[in-house]
């Protein structure tokens, strides 16, 4: 079992969607950086038709700290280009880590809120079905990578003692 302190420090550092790796772009302009991350990239999938579209996605999240208790706020702008051009999605959410009631483990809760948002005239429903489909896969991949990526990095600080959470948190 993972305490609580490693898998919040964990699940920090991914939430800056380190997976997210096209046409990355990191902002470090903060009073803290250490509570404040910043960072846009594009997300690039073939639809169904085979054309390519892409999203370009801008995120910022915000840590609070409390003594049992560390909350993760984040707001992002997804925005469709080429056959999606014109269509954008905002999203705000948050993620809440608190120590189990049992002494043993961490729970993590979830919620995030889209609002879709046409910027021209109304969208011809199959690009917004294609929009909101690509988006719904790209929600569930993150969140899948991002809590593997938790799992293994807890794993790899069990197994051989040494806090790599803290040496990454150093690199960035």
């Amino acid at each position: 079992m993972h305490s609580y302190e490693q898998t919040s420090q964990a699940l920090w550092i991914l939430s800056n969607h380190i997976h997210r790796q096209v046409d990355r772009e990191e902002f470090q302009a903060f009073d803290d950086i250490e509570t404040t991350q910043a960072v846009k990239f594009r997300i690039m999938r073939r639809l169904f038709g085979g054309e390519w579209a892409s999203l370009k996605q801008r995120i910022t999240t915000h840590q609070f700290v409390e003594k049992h208790r560390v909350v993760i706020v984040f707001k992002s702008l997804v925005a469709g280009e080429g056959p999606l051009s014109g269509i954008q999605t905002d999203e705000t959410g948050w993620i809440t880590l608190q120590p189990s009631s049992t002494g043993h483990g961490t729970v993590v809760e979830l919620c995030l809120k889209q609002v879709p948002l046409h910027l021209n005239s109304p969208m011809p429903e199959p690009a917004a079905q294609q929009f909101n489909d690509m988006l719904k896969s790209v929600v569930q991949e993150s969140n899948l990578e991002i809590f593997t990526a938790a799992e293994a990095l807890l794993l790899e600080y069990a197994m051989i003692g040494i806090n790599l959470l803290a040496r990454r948190a150093r690199r960035r």
